[in-house]
Formats: C-alpha cells, structure tokens, sequence
C-alpha cells in the first residue's frame, strides 16, 4: 500500500465549506485535498497536475460532475474516480458508475460518509494500480510472445532453406526450445 502521507487528492465541488470540512476530515487519515470549485477550475488542475484519486461532486456551478467525469476518463489516464453528491438518484449513480466512476457515495447529512471515503479512496488507489500492473505485465509478456513467435518463424525458414539434415535437427531443436518458452509465457499470463 502507497504511504497515504504522500497521496494528494483532487476534491471538485462547489461547496467550500464542504470542501474545507472535507480537507479537515482526510487529513486525519493521512490524505492532502487539493480543492477545485468549478469545472474550470478542476480542469485546470487536471491538466497541470497528476494525482492518483479525484472526488467529484455532481453539482458544481459550470456544468455538473458527470460531464467532468466523461471528460476526464477519455484521457485514459490512472486517476481513480469516486463519484459524491448529496442525493441518492441511481440514475446518477448509474452514469457516473457508467463513465467511469470506481465508486459513487452519498455525502448525507450524518456525515457517515467520511467513515467510507478513505476506505473507497483506497480501494480505488489499488484497484488502479493492480490495473496499471497488469496492463505492463501484459505488454510485456506480448512483447516476449511477440520475439519468440518471431524466432520460431525465422528458424522454420531457416530449416526449409537448409538441406542439410544436420543442420535441420540442429533448427528443429532450437523450435523447439523456443516452443517451450513460449508455452511457458502463455501459462503465466493464465
């Protein structure tokens, strides 16, 4: 796990009270907010700055938290995204879920919420980063599929050039080596 006094998170909503409670309440547990109060404003800080969560709120003064959420998940970058607002409409929570939302959380007025939004923050965090690792394990094992296929196909070449039988055993057993590594590489992908 990622040490959480390191981890900065992007909150978007146009409520600043809220927002300074919000501060207030993830400090405690180890977090750094970075404030945004309108669309503009969280896209600004998007683009200049990179950090691992974003909490947006569904209503904000400029345009509402799914039209961010859509904007900002078309990058395809790694931020993690937990979708807040103040009513319980599954429709919303549907969409953002929909667009790219790790979680969507009602902000009642208990403020119960605060007790789930760092667990969902760093459910979301690992969650991403086990995407991430698995998106470069696989570009990896491709790229080494991708070579051996390339030395099998050059050695059956090789072998239907050469007449030679003692240079086809030789090719036949190099195939086959090869084969075997990469049937190997296959069944860790499994």
């Amino acid at each position: 796990m990622e040490d959480l006094k390191k981890i900065t998170i992007l909150y978007i909503d146009d409520d600043e009270d809220q927002s300074r409670l919000m501060q207030i309440k993830l400090a405690s547990k180890g977090y750094h907010i970075d404030c945004a109060y309108s669309c503009e404003e969280a896209r600004r800080k998007f683009f200049s700055t990179t950090y691992p969560a974003i909490l947006i709120d569904y209503t904000l003064p400029d345009g509402d938290g799914i039209q961010l959420l859509k904007e900002f998940a078309k990058k395809n970058t790694h931020e993690a995204y937990i979708f807040l607002t103040g009513n319980s409409d599954e429709k919303i929570a549907i969409e953002a879920l929909s667009n790219g939302a790790s979680n969507y959380l009602v902000k009642e007025m208990s403020g119960k919420y605060f007790e789930l939004l760092p667990i969902m923050i760093q459910q979301a965090i690992e969650k991403k980063n086990l995407f991430i690792k698995n998106e470069q394990l696989i570009a990896l094992i491709s790229q080494e599929v991708g070579h051996a296929l390339h030395d099998i196909v050059n050695l059956i070449t090789d072998l239907f050039q050469n007449t030679h039988e003692k240079n086809q055993s030789a090719v036949l057993l190099r195939i086959i080596e090869s084969s075997k590594h990469l049937l190997e590489r296959i069944k860790e992908i499994k």
